[in-house]
């Protein structure tokens, strides 16, 4: 019995594996690169940041960081709307 030959992954494949591999270093607690055309952002999971990585985010990005948060997690932490989507 032969067995056929793996394809190869085409871009979306390839762009899902790199949203999985993103998802496991956040939890992780490692930085991650999120691109899009022209723009990109680093990240880092809030639970895992520390001093030194708050200083690593400041150093590589040269901007202030900014916090996101699910609604979800928002209301947990009883944090109201900003008004900033």
């Amino acid at each position: 019995m032969s067995e056929k030959p793996a394809s190869p992954a085409g871009p979306a494949q390839r762009a899902l594996v790199a949203v999985d591999r993103a998802a496991h270093e956040l939890r992780r607690g490692r930085m991650v690169v999120i691109t899009s055309v022209g723009e990109s952002a680093v990240a880092i999971a809030a639970e895992c940041l520390t001093d030194g990585a708050l200083a690593d985010l400041r150093r590589l990005t040269g901007a202030p960081p900014l916090l996101a948060l699910s609604e979800h997690r928002a209301s947990v932490l009883h944090i109201g709307p900003t008004g900033h989507d």
